[in-house]
């Protein structure tokens, strides 16, 4: 929750920089560059962590890894 609010700050600081509300000073927009920088990366380290959850469980499951996405808890393989 703490990153999500921390992201939407950063995006609304970003828009409002982008629609010049901030004035056309170079430091406001170095600055919102950086934080738009910074606002993508929880979206890196969320990547990050699926993609070693995923080669956990390419491990484990093998050539049944389609199984992970395709198979319903009723169905039977």
């Amino acid at each position: 929750m703490t990153t999500a609010l921390i992201v939407a700050i950063e995006f609304i600081f970003c828009l409002l920089s982008a629609l010049d509300v901030f004035g056309a000073e170079n430091f406001i927009y170095s600055l919102s560059v950086f934080v738009g920088i910074l606002s993508l990366y929880p979206t890196i380290q969320t990547s990050r962590k699926m993609g070693l959850r995923y080669k956990k469980i390419r491990e484990v499951l093998g050539d049944n890894f389609y199984l992970y996405f395709n198979c319903k808890d009723g169905d039977k393989y």
